[in-house]
């Protein structure tokens, strides 16, 4: 606009003056669009401010100080502009530039528009008064307005885009200032561990939480490394993790592992981890926030016990056995041998259908007891089905004979009673076999289960060796 306007009125306005004056087209043309144009530059910015009332607004919203201080400043600038202008003998057109720009950075877009009012009117007045250095070119009045116009367009160029940026760094640092409050005011209520680390590993950030969830001030922990707080068995795992988070940055890896905090265990936390990048894409450190799993870790444990625990006898039940099977096949071990007995407690049925369910858990207890007592602590015992049990012993077939006669004797001769007070006589079969160094699972417990169906032919309460 400031272009475009004076250009179309420099086209009709000299195209009038060249037909009612004669005067030449172009030289008038360039004339009257140079005037307009600078005119335009200078003042309309100016102008514009002032009728957007953020003169009035600044002056209603700043302190008595900022007044005082913005007087002081265009005094200078006006006392500045009129020693340059009222002396012709030194160039100082320079000169009001500093003034102008101490106010642009003091007072931003007020300081801009009107340091450059100043300018123009102490600058226009004393070229007009036939002082100054303009005054004293050999050119015509028209001539000095035009450079008087082209030197003020220059410092309203100089000035206003410098308050503009400087106004859109202020918002920028203003939201940046409200981006860091929020962020600090969400570390300080969240319930997780936040911290920042360097390449290395080093902790550069510790939020507030540490205190509430390690016992330990964050000043303490910034500057250290993060291993000093992990269980030394964990260490390789969460070393390994911060190697890559760095070497593949667009990714989060989360790691699990136990706190240790002065001399004790704090219990299980989980790690969630991403790098941060330079100015290059570069990974420069990590972002961790760290979260104290240890009652999920507990609910799983006792889930996981749940799952693999008979309810009645609190024996491993059918899956904790089958897993315990899988796991001693697979060692294809030839040089420790093993063996499986079957146990099923003989006329159950009976003791329940006499006595009641009651009795009959009693019973299956009672045999869970004395079985867990006959075997050595590193042997497996379950319950897998209603009143069949199991025991994986270490050691040869005879050992393993040695062992279950033990146990089956201990059942007969037990004293136990219903609840109405009635002595039950409980007796218990088994069927025993090599338990291979590999093989499948099910055939083992076939062979085992064969014998014990031999054993109870056999008259029960006996132990028969698979063949």
């Amino acid at each position: 606009l400031a272009t475009v306007a004076p250009a179309v009125g420099a086209t009709f306005g000299a195209a009038v003056a060249s037909e009612v004056a004669g005067v030449p087209y172009w030289p008038n043309w360039f004339a009257w669009y140079a005037g307009h144009a600078l005119g335009t530059v200078t003042f309309a910015p100016i102008v514009i401010f002032a009728l957007g009332g953020e003169i009035d607004g600044w002056r209603k919203g700043s302190s008595r100080a900022r007044r005082l201080e913005a007087a002081a400043l265009l005094a200078a600038m006006a006392v500045t502009t009129a020693c340059v202008f009222s002396q012709a003998r030194l160039p100082l057109l320079f000169l009001p530039y500093l003034p102008m720009m101490v106010l642009v950075f003091r007072l931003g877009r007020f300081g801009a528009a009107s340091s450059t009012m100043v300018l123009a009117l102490v600058a226009g007045v004393c070229t007009l008064s036939g002082l100054g250095p303009l005054a004293g070119m050999d050119a015509g009045v028209g001539m000095q307005a035009e450079i008087l116009q082209l030197y003020l367009a220059t410092a309203v160029l100089m000035a206003l885009p410098a308050s503009g940026d400087l106004k859109r760094r202020s918002i920028a640092l203003r939201e940046i200032e409200e981006q860091a409050t929020l962020q600090r005011l969400i570390l300080d209520r969240t319930g997780d561990l936040i911290m920042t680390l360097e390449a290395d590993g080093r902790i550069r950030f510790v939020s507030a939480s540490a205190e509430r969830l390690l016992g330990i001030s964050p000043g303490d922990l910034v500057g250290g490394m993060p291993q000093r707080l992990i269980h030394p068995d964990d260490i390789a795992d969460v070393t390994e993790v911060h190697r890559r988070v760095l070497t593949e940055p667009d990714r989060t890896f989360t790691v699990e592992y136990r706190v240790v905090a002065s001399g004790r265990q704090l219990g299980w936390f989980e790690t969630h981890a991403r790098a941060t990048v330079d100015e290059n894409g570069r990974p420069s450190g990590a972002v961790v926030i760290v979260r104290d799993v240890n009652d999920r870790k507990t609910t799983e444990r006792r889930l996981t016990s749940a799952a693999l625990t008979d309810p009645l006898t609190g024996l491993a039940n059918r899956r904790a056995f089958d897993d315990a099977m899988d796991a001693r096949l697979s060692l294809d071990d030839d040089a420790r041998p093993s063996a499986l007995a079957l146990f099923d407690i003989d006329h159950f049925k009976l003791v329940n259908d006499r006595h009641g369910h009651a009795a009959g858990d009693r019973v299956l207890r009672s045999f869970a007891d004395v079985l867990q007592g006959g075997v050595r602590s590193g042997d497996v015992v379950a319950r897998i089905g209603g009143e069949e049990f199991v025991a994986i012993i270490d050691g040869d077939l005879d050992a393993a004979r040695l062992v279950c006669d033990r146990i089956r004797h201990r059942l007969e001769t037990a004293e136990l009673v219903s609840d109405l007070g009635v002595p039950l006589s409980v007796t218990v079969s088994a069927g025993v076999t090599v338990l291979p160094p590999s093989g499948a699972a099910s055939a083992v417990l076939a062979k085992a289960d064969e014998a014990l169906y031999r054993a109870k032919a056999q008259g029960r309460n006996r132990l028969v060796l698979a063949s």
